[in-house]
Formats: C-alpha cells, structure tokens, sequence
C-alpha cells in the first residue's frame, strides 16, 4: 500500500469579524484532495474524488502521491465560505518524518483565521501501527466507537443534496410548493444551498453553481443540454410576505429585503443571487418531465 497520512482537524480560531461577514455560527470543513494535471494552459488542480466533510477532532486519511494537494474551506452554517487554505500532502509528509512521523501545525487561513492540524505518517496499516493509534488520544477517534454517522449524500447534476429537517416554512425551488413534514421534510445542496422535495430530485435539471465540478480548472466537459439563460435581478420592495425561490426561506426585512428578476419574476435573497442557475423563463418541472417522456418513447 502507498504511504498515506491520517489528518485530524480542531481548534478553528476565526479570528477578528470582517463587517461584511459577521460573527461566524456553526463552522465546518469542506476538504477536497486534488491532483496536479497537464493542460494546454499549464499545471492545473483536478479534484476527482467527492468532497469530504469530516467533523471536528476527527480523522481521515489521504494518499500521498507528487503533485496531490489538499484544499481546505471553511464554511459556517449558511454554507457560505468563511476561509480557506490549501496543503501539500507531500510537504507535510516531510514535516511528519522530520518529527517522528507526527506533527502538529497551525494553518493560516485567507482572509483571516486559523486552525490546528494533526497529521502522522504512515507507510502501511499493520495491527502496531493500529495498537498505537488506540493509545494516542487525538488519533483513537478514527477507531473510535458510538461514531456519529454521516448523512448520505445524493450527487445530481453536481449538487450534493443530503436529508434536511427545515426549522422555518420552505419552498421547494423546483415545484415552488411547500415542503411538508416534521423532521427532514427535504433535501438541500450542500453546495448550493437550494432546497427542494425529496420527490423532486430527479427533475432538477441544474448544474450546482457552486460546486468544485463547475470551477475553471475542472470544467472539461458539457452536458447533453446547454441552457445559459441569465436572470436580471434587481432590488426590489416586497409589501407581502415572499419567498427566496433559491433556498425556499422567507425574505425578512421591511424594505428591500431581496431581488426579483425582470424577464420571468424569479424572487431571491440577496446572498442567493450568485447561487441561482442561469435558467430564467425555464420551468424545471416541466422540463424533466418532458425529458422524461422523450426518453420513455425512445426506448
């Protein structure tokens, strides 16, 4: 087996508050591992495994191979980005020989902040290597029993939708109806943030505006259909309660309180509007199911 590192992560300190992001809730990681890849514009970074969210003061490990990098992105509970870093694996491999195959590192972040990494070196899993790591504290949590487990991750159209329990009245962005239920009425991208109904995931026909597929570096390829349809959103004063038509939640304030779309009346929160696929006029509903029945008769 390749030499791998077994990474924990604890200890995030935010930092002083930027105005324009406030005080940070609920923090947690995003981890992408990336690999160094030739093109015809030089070296880029593909990630071509799913991204991981591991929980605080737990473990995971990653493969150490040249040119494999390690993008870390916190995020707070609106799943905005909050900072960031990017690791060489092969370098903190370095650091971890150097140190009798463990270290521990504070990351800096961009634009502020820091965190705290443990990491140790392993060259294969043997029953030594694994008695060790019982009686070592911080790296037990990888065998560690009662773990919490994780919520299963729905890929579509590169969103990352997981079972969501709404705290407040949603819409789903799909249908526009309410999404009913008591606990987990529905999914929500992980990415994105667009909430939607469990029965509607299979007509969302939308690529994730914000996942790491979409991004320049690893955007080779197009889908089947192509619709770049921007929408025209400007500020707009709501007299009547409404509702974000992105992540289904209420638009609060009393005045300006989000945007709406000129061309077809699409309503969003402010913060939503960079989330929003480029599909004005372009009824999602209707769309897969008119797909789907095209498909049905080819076959």
């Amino acid at each position: 087996m390749s030499p791998f590192l077994r990474i924990g992560l604890s200890n995030y300190d935010s930092g002083p508050y930027l105005p324009s992001q406030g005080e940070v809730i609920n923090p947690y990681c995003a981890v992408m591992v990336k690999e160094a890849v030739e093109s015809e514009n030089g070296q880029v970074y593909v990630q071509k495994k799913p991204t991981m969210y591991p929980p605080w003061n737990s473990t995971f490990d990653a493969h150490i191979n040249n040119g494999r990098v390690m993008h870390i992105v916190v995020k707070d509970k609106s799943a905005e980005m909050v900072s960031e870093t990017t690791v060489e694996l092969k370098v903190l491999a370095e650091r971890c020989k150097k140190s009798n195959g463990k270290t521990e590192i504070w990351l800096e972040l961009k634009p502020q902040g820091r965190m705290l990494m443990n990491a140790r070196y392993f060259l294969e899993i043997n029953a030594k290597d694994l008695a060790d790591c019982e009686t070592e504290g911080f790296f037990s949590l990888h065998q560690r029993r009662g773990a919490i487990k994780q919520a299963k991750i729905h890929n579509v159209k590169c969103h990352e939708f997981t079972a969501t329990f709404f705290p407040q009245p949603t819409f789903c962005s799909v249908c526009h109806e309410f999404v009913w239920g008591l606990n987990k009425q529905g999914y929500q991208c992980r990415q994105c943030n667009a909430a939607i109904h469990k029965k509607c995931i299979d007509k969302v026909i939308a690529k994730c505006t914000g996942s790491a597929i979409n991004s320049r570096e690893t955007m080779f390829h197009k889908g089947r259909f192509k619709i770049d349809m921007p929408h025209r959103f400007k500020v707009y004063n709501y007299k009547s309660p409404t509702f974000c038509e992105h992540c289904g939640t209420l638009l609060w304030g009393l005045a300006r309180q989000g945007l709406k779309c000129d061309a077809c009346g699409m309503n969003v929160h402010h913060k939503c509007q960079t989330k929003v696929a480029n599909l004005c006029g372009v009824n999602q509903k209707l769309m897969a199911e008119a797909l789907a029945m095209i498909e049905s008769t080819q076959q």
